[in-house]
């Protein structure tokens, strides 16, 4: 018997989110995982969202190795389908979890890897009822690929919702070679971030900087907020900040993290005028390029976008960070200035239940129309 097989669980309801930070946090010490699974992240989502979901622990020789929060929700799509979901650090309200958690998964102990993930799934699946009512689904939103072969060992279906690729420039990569971040990208890329550059540089000087306190991280995320909610707002589409749960959680991250460096606010300007702004995460030498705000202008030879991204990568190359990440999606710009990298998945594991077999059925059915 491996010591995974030893992990003993237990299921309890998050009664006080103080005591819940000693145990996360020092689990999180001994623990591998994102910025999306440390108390950074959950003890703000917790917080800030008023949820009070049930906590799995699981212990070895009574001490703590595995966690994870899930709530549990009656869900309903297609207007016939109803489901009560278990979700993992989601609530199941799109509204709320517009905040798009990624690297999502179980916080384990590193010594125990993905034996204890794969010993924490089984016993949420054996567990017929989290809570007062037996669950139908259990989705696991923004999980790395590295959990789907886990997942689809567990013997129930599986529905994937979507998946998202990802992509990253290789800091780490670039110190080894003393190499400078503009020697990476393609030389397209590379000619039209310097091309955008001498143009800028033309008005004033091209700086960054970034937010030396809280107050000032507000003024930029202010900043950031204006030229966002613009860009979106011009293509007839509703912004992120068009939420109002997403700005209240993200300045509330702010309040939290800007003092101990783990959410950097970035201004890049020309002169004294803002051509861009960005929201990162920084986490164990991992850069997340969370949320950005860039001024656009008629002259498509003006690339506020790349420029940003370019200094963002040359500021953190300098300052001894592994990777920057430009998080799930398919947008152009993040593999014209990194390269691809992992995939996230959302996806829902499902009890055998007579409506997912006539979904599934109906699903394939469409599929086929659509291709004929």
């Amino acid at each position: 018997m491996n010591a995974a097989d030893r992990i003993v669980f237990s299921i309890v309801t998050v009664d006080s989110v103080e005591g819940l930070e000693r145990m996360w946090r020092e689990l999180e010490a001994r623990a591998d995982g994102s910025f999306f699974l440390s108390w950074h992240w959950i003890g703000c989502w917790l917080r800030e969202t008023g949820l009070r979901p049930s906590l799995i622990v699981g212990r070895l020789d009574e001490k703590i190795v595995t966690l994870a929060l899930v709530a549990t929700r009656h869900m309903r799509r297609h207007g016939w389908l109803g489901a009560t979901t278990l979700l993992l650090h989601e609530t199941g309200d799109p509204a709320i979890d517009i905040s798009f958690i990624e690297y999502n998964g179980f916080l384990v102990d590193r010594t125990l890897g993905e034996a204890a993930v794969a010993r924490c799934l089984g016993f949420i699946i054996e567990t017929k009822a989290v809570g007062a009512e037996e669950w139908d689904e259990l989705y696991l939103g923004g999980i790395p690929e590295t959990y789907i072969p886990i997942v689809e060992a567990c013997g129930l279906p599986l529905r994937i919702v979507a998946r998202k690729p990802t992509a990253s420039i290789d800091l780490a990569a670039l110190r080894a070679e003393r190499r400078p971040y503009l020697d990476a990208p393609s030389a397209n890329t590379r000619q039209q971030i310097r091309r955008a550059m001498r143009l800028y540089a033309a008005r004033g000087t091209l700086h960054l900087d970034a937010a030396h306190d809280v107050a000032q991280a507000m003024e930029f995320f202010d900043g950031l907020k204006a030229l966002h909610h613009a860009r979106w707002f011009g293509r007839g589409r509703r912004s992120a900040f068009s939420y109002p749960f997403l700005e209240r959680f993200l300045r509330a991250l702010i309040a939290r993290c800007q003092p101990d460096g783990t959410v950097e606010l970035l201004r890049i300007s020309v002169g004294t005028e803002p051509i861009g702004y960005l929201y990162n995460f920084v986490y164990r030498g991992w850069i997340g390029t969370y949320l950005s705000g860039f001024a656009y202008e008629d002259d498509p030879r003006l690339k506020p976008g790349l420029v940003s991204y370019s200094l963002c990568a040359e500021r953190h190359l300098a300052r001894g960070a592994r990777v920057q990440d430009f998080l799930a999606g398919g947008e152009r710009y993040k593999t014209s200035l990194g390269k691809p990298d992992t995939t996230m998945y959302w996806l829902a594991v499902q009890r055998p239940r007579t409506r997912f077999r006539l979904e599934a059925a109906l699903r394939r059915l469409k599929a086929m129309a659509e291709g004929s």
